[in-house]
């Protein structure tokens, strides 16, 4: 208190002083720190007193946590208590349904989109058996729907995250309903905003996230397995004919492999499979036909 007086008084000095009268830089500087030190104190002390009654509130806050606790589960165990806890799962329940329906619109527009329903044939398992004969012609891919969904397979299969963030985005304008907190996946735009009036549930928010994730590996793998489909086609062709593989090193391991020991053959298969498998995904690729890195 006895500094923040004589800062005053030689703040006031300083006003009054006549023009005359000179005053040291050095003067000056310590005059400006009295100031500063003094507003300094006042603002710690500010925060130390906020500080503390913050932490009284939380305190107290924690203290009644059980006793609202125990009021919850006496509630809970009431008949009224009993018909909202039902009323809530009811609830739950049906706005998983709907997630549910848009997720599965989703998953067959993107399964169209890659070709899976067009080359595909849906078993009684509930999984795909592609079927890609007439995809080629020899070593020629001739079937330029296929070419389409190689390429947008490549183009944006590999960033799963934008896929998840598109599906996301989908299903909430599809079904007018927003995320309980803001999770980054979803841009939570106002002009956006007034048509989500349904606020997602913790339980189905969860189960969502996980749902898309397995939707989307699911459609990935299905990718994969047309992909590798066509690829064991055209393998299989130059199993069959051998002497498409003329210039090329495989055909000269074809060739040693009918002279040789069975011993051997088994010793030759592997290699020759490898270097089969690797000069198929290049006639694929010549041909405008690019591939998953996982095929």
């Amino acid at each position: 208190m006895k500094s923040n007086i004589l800062t005053i008084e030689h703040l006031n000095k300083f006003l009054i002083a006549e023009s005359h009268d000179d005053i040291s830089t050095s003067q000056l500087m310590e005059l400006l720190c009295q100031i500063a030190l003094a507003l300094l104190i006042v603002f710690v002390m500010a925060n130390v007193m906020f500080t503390a009654k913050a932490k009284a509130d939380l305190d107290e806050a924690k203290g009644m946590i059980g006793l609202w606790q125990g009021k919850y589960l006496e509630i809970s165990k009431t008949p009224a208590g009993k018909q909202y806890k039902l009323r809530h799962k009811a609830l739950i329940e049906l706005q998983k349904q709907k997630l549910i329906n848009a997720l599965e619109k989703i998953e067959v527009d993107e399964s169209k989109k890659y070709g899976l329903l067009e080359f595909g044939e849906i078993k009684e398992d509930g999984n795909i058996k592609f079927v890609t004969k007439d995809i080629l012609s020899g070593t020629k891919v001739v079937n330029t729907r296929f070419i389409e969904v190689c390429v947008l397979a490549k183009k944006r299969l590999p960033y799963k995250t934008n896929i998840r963030r598109e599906w996301l985005s989908r299903i909430l304008l599809m079904e007018g309903m927003q995320l309980s907190i803001s999770t980054g996946e979803v841009s939570q735009r106002k002009d956006l905003e007034s048509f989500m009036n349904e606020i997602i549930t913790k339980e189905n928010e969860s189960w969502l996230f996980q749902e898309i994730n397995s939707r989307i590996e699911n459609l990935y793998v299905n990718c994969l397995s047309l992909q590798r489909n066509a690829l064991a086609q055209l393998q299989s062709y130059f199993k069959e004919n051998p002497e498409a593989l003329k210039g090329i090193s495989v055909y000269e391991l074809v060739k040693k492999y009918t002279s040789i020991s069975s011993e051997e053959q088994s010793r030759l298969i592997r290699q020759i499979s490898e270097e089969l498998y690797q000069y198929a995904k290049l006639v694929f690729d010549k041909q405008g036909v690019p591939l998953l890195n996982e095929v």
